[in-house]
């Protein structure tokens, strides 16, 4: 009986907090200042999910689905945690991912879960109950190894994300790679501890609240991730397969074609178009008006350096000029003048250009 109360305690508490974890995600996206349509798909997919966990724990304890059986307990579990994972899992793939391509790894998890969900009609049929004997360990593999495919595909294409985005964007984007990861752990977190809990009741009571801790941190991480999302992120994110296969078509880049783009350089850097700090790729080939590909073979070809080393090049030489032309200007002026991200990057990279941190070079004029 004690140890009853103690499973309706314990799934009340779940319901209470999977409640307010959702009521946060869904509130918080009034303070948000860049919008972006994958990121707020994502956030319906985290409500729906904890929805889905409320609806769960509801019918929990309506039904007392686990008081019949653990088995029975777990065949639910299953029905209703497998959804919810999965969809927690690929909101950060869609995060991370833009295009038809997206959609590919939705298809894996519900093909996943119908597969589950197969062996569980058939463990009924053959079983003419609801304890299903081992169908229910057949099911419950299905769900761990559909959870760590998301996990891992998104691992991956975070991988993809990083290296684009430290070649194309114009400042580093620290707080969103961190952001990402730790959400992604806690991800991962949740995916080896659920099959502990969902199996057994004694584990439930140790590695559920476990589950939940990890939950709620990655709804905090999410949160957050979406105050770190600027809008060159944004951009290069939401870049298609296709539209990179396009741009991946290097033209030989002929001295007349370099002369044109060295006048559209020279004209956009006197405008100042280097101040912008979410400048990406793309935005400043739009910019200049020249393709993308064409950019990318002037900057390799001529410079040798990447679009973030190249611009940051030009911001550290116009940091001198402003340095030079207003030495009462404070670091902080003089990096939001110049398109820095901060203050503390303008610094570092200004020393690892000149070997002298801005103070040292401003005393030497």
């Amino acid at each position: 009986m004690d140890t009853c109360l103690d499973l309706i305690a314990l799934q009340y508490t779940c319901m209470i907090v999977m409640g307010m974890l959702m009521f946060f995600v869904f509130v918080s996206r009034c303070y948000i200042t860049c919008r972006n349509m994958q990121f707020e798909q994502s956030r319906w997919m985290i409500i729906v999910a904890l929805l889905l966990f409320v609806v769960h724990y509801v019918c929990q304890m309506r039904f007392g689905w686990r008081q019949r059986g653990d088995d029975v307990g777990v065949l639910f579990n299953l029905l209703f945690y497998s959804p919810s994972a999965i969809l927690l899992s690929w909101s950060q793939l869609n995060i991370l991912r833009a295009g038809h391509g997206r959609w590919c790894f939705m298809r894996y998890g519900v093909a996943g879960y119908a597969l589950m969900v197969l062996c569980i009609v058939a463990g009924v049929i053959s079983n003419g109950s609801l304890h299903i004997g081992t169908m229910l360990y057949v099911a419950d593999a299905i769900f761990f190894f559909t959870l760590f495919y998301y996990i891992w595909a998104s691992f991956k294409v975070l991988g993809y994300v990083q290296h684009r985005l430290d070649s194309e964007l114009g400042n580093p984007v620290d707080a969103y790679l961190s952001t990402m990861r730790i959400g992604l752990f806690m991800v991962c977190a949740f995916a080896i501890i659920s099959p502990l809990y969902i199996l057994s009741r004694p584990l439930l009571f140790v590695f559920g609240p476990l589950g939940l801790i990890s939950l709620s941190l990655f709804i905090v991480s999410f949160t957050a991730l979406g105050f770190s999302m600027s809008e060159g992120v944004t951009e290069i994110v939401a870049e298609t397969n296709e539209e990179m296969a396009a741009a991946k078509v290097f033209s030989e880049i002929v001295p007349e074609r370099v002369a044109e783009i060295d006048m559209a350089v020279s004209k956009w850097r006197s405008e100042g178009g280097f101040r912008d700090s979410d400048l990406t790729l793309s935005s400043f080939a739009r910019r200049i008006k020249v393709n993308r590909a064409d950019v990318v073979s002037y900057l390799t070809s001529i410079y040798g350096k990447s679009f973030r080393t190249w611009l940051s090049g030009i911001r550290v030489e116009e940091a001198k000029a402003l340095i030079v032309a207003h030495p009462e200007y404070s670091n902080e002026v003089v990096s939001m003048e110049c398109g820095f991200s901060s203050r503390v990057y303008f610094q570092r990279l200004f020393k690892e250009r000149t070997g002298l941190t801005p103070a040292e070079w401003r005393r030497q004029r």
